[in-house]
């Protein structure tokens, strides 16, 4: 919809119009969720770990970063480290969720290379999980360019205060 079309919508086409944002909001959401999963997930294998309960079937949980280091070798500086990074993802979900595309980009890259880490150390289950979960935010990046762009149309036909 161009601007000139913008300025003359009726109520009809406004409403489809804003199905079609909520739409896309519910994609972003949905895809911006996918960084706190990760996010918790990464720190359930942490605790697990830490307290001496891993097993074979939390290995599809873990990042690809925790296969670097033995778990009877992690110093505590390590666990910090390893924590800090889980938690990234929950930051990146924070601002995603806020419509930052920064946070989609930088939070899908640094997956897709702890995925590699996965590949390498033969950890097919936790790539499959990774796999899974970069298609899901991939939705919600793309759904993200979508709603800046039916925000910026109507910024540019004057119906929406871009500073709000």
């Amino acid at each position: 919809m161009s601007a000139r079309e913008a300025s003359n919508v009726n109520e009809d086409d406004l409403s489809s119009w804003a199905k079609e944002a909520e739409k896309h909001i519910t994609t972003l959401k949905y895809g911006a969720n996918w960084f706190n999963y990760v996010g918790v997930l990464a720190l359930v294998y942490l605790v697990c770990v830490f307290n001496g309960l891993e097993s074979k079937w939390l290995n599809f949980i873990q990042l690809g970063l925790y296969t670097l280091v033995e778990a009877e070798a992690m110093t505590t500086e390590m666990w910090l480290i390893f924590a800090m990074a889980a938690a990234l993802f929950l930051v990146f979900a924070n601002f995603a969720r806020r419509k930052f595309r920064q946070a989609f980009v930088l939070g899908i890259l640094l997956y897709a290379l702890d995925a590699v880490l996965c590949l390498k150390s033969g950890n097919f289950a936790a790539l499959a999980l990774h796999v899974l979960a970069l298609l899901g935010l991939m939705g919600g990046y793309l759904g993200l360019k979508q709603v800046l762009s039916m925000e910026t149309q109507l910024a540019e036909s004057g119906q929406l205060d871009p500073h709000r």
